[in-house]
């Protein structure tokens, strides 16, 4: 497959699939830039990674969540099977960015809380993080996109079965039914959900 393919491939997805990749690519990618860096009075600091530092933990779920928000976009445009989810798509979007931004909200509390480093002078927060703040709430965005606009599929096959059987005979001429008539479909309806009890 040719990249131009795969670019018209790409245009075609819906708006919320393109927004859900482009997303998971910022936040994979931030992941490998500063998050967070000091300086002390003794002119010295620390830079963090989002896969470094005390807080490591939450850039590798953060990178997991990525990978899985990119690799579902991917398999789409490749136009392979999604393995079977207990939650649909939109949701499993909508769930990667609301716990990415939750991570980082924690993870901003942690490094930016007074008690966190000693004789700190200056704290800021890194690219990579303002990136990943960005990816997520594109992933999120995404979902929340690709939520609103379902379709209806007509390419599945089903069966139709009538609730209450009326014979045709019994109605009378399209004026309606009469009491009796009424009476014996109420038993009959019984007697069906008896016979299938």
């Amino acid at each position: 497959m040719s990249k131009n393919e795969i670019i018209e491939k790409i245009k075609r997805l819906p708006i919320g699939l393109r927004f859900s990749g482009a997303g998971g690519i910022l936040a994979f990618v931030s992941v490998f830039l500063p998050w967070y860096s000091d300086l002390d009075t003794f002119k010295t600091g620390n830079e963090f990674l989002g896969i470094s530092g005390p807080l490591y933990l939450v850039g590798i779920l953060v990178l997991a969540l990525s990978v899985m928000s990119v690799g579902i976009v991917g398999m789409k445009v490749f136009e392979k099977k999604l393995p079977k989810m207990p939650i649909e798509e939109p949701y499993l979007f909508i769930l990667s960015g609301c716990t990415s931004l939750f991570l980082l909200l924690l993870t901003s509390s942690v490094y930016f809380h007074s008690k966190f480093g000693v004789n700190i002078m200056q704290k800021q927060a890194g690219i990579g993080m303002i990136i990943c703040v960005i990816g997520s709430v594109l992933v999120l965005a995404g979902g929340i996109l690709q939520n609103r606009k379902k379709q209806v599929l007509f390419d599945v096959d089903g069966k139709l079965e009538h609730l209450i059987d009326i014979d045709a005979h019994a109605r009378r001429d399209g004026v309606g039914l009469g009491v009796q008539d009424v009476k014996e479909i109420i038993e009959q309806v019984q007697v069906n959900i008896e016979s299938k009890n």
